[in-house]
C-alpha cells in the first residue's frame, strides 16, 4: 500500500472517529469503534472497520447505514479531496476473537488450578 493511501486511511479514520464520538447525537454510534480503515489505491472506496463492546453487529450495521448521509455530510467538511470517498461498513470481528481466545485461557487456568487444589488434597491423606 502507497504511504498516500495509508495516509488518506489514517485521515478519514481520525475524522470518522471524532465525528462518532464528537458530534453525533446518537448515543449508539458514540460507542461505536473504529478499528481500522482501508482504502483502495484510487481513494474512491473506504471500507471502514467497526465494532463494539456491547452493541450487536446488526444494530451497529444498521445505525452506520441510517447515518451514512450525516456521516457524510460532516466528513466533507473535514478533508479536502477532489470526490468524497464511497464509505462501506464492515463488522470487525477481533474484539470477538480476542475475547473468546480469553474466555478459553481462563479455562484452562481454572482446570490447572483445580487439578492443582486436587493433587494437593490426595497428597494430605
Amino acid at each position: 500500500m502507497s504511504k498516500r493511501v495509508l495516509k488518506f486511511s489514517s485521515t478519514i479514520q481520525r475524522a470518522l472517529a471524532e465525528i462518532l464520538l464528537q458530534e453525533s447525537s446518537d448515543p449508539l454510534l458514540r460507542q461505536v469503534t473504529i478499528s481500522r480503515v482501508e482504502s483502495t489505491p484510487d481513494l474512491k472506496l473506504v471500507r471502514v472497520y467497526v465494532s463494539s463492546w456491547n452493541i450487536s453487529r446488526e444494530n451497529i450495521l444498521a445505525e452506520l447505514e441510517k447515518a451514512r448521509n450525516f456521516i457524510l455530510q460532516k466528513l466533507s467538511s473535514r478533508i479536502y479531496c477532489r470526490f468524497l470517498p464511497r464509505l462501506e461498513f464492515i463488522y470487525d470481528h477481533g474484539f470477538e476473537l480476542e475475547n473468546r481466545i480469553q474466555e478459553i485461557a481462563a479455562e484452562e487456568s481454572c482446570k490447572k488450578n483445580q487439578a492443582a487444589v486436587i493433587d494437593c488434597g490426595e497428597n494430605e491423606d
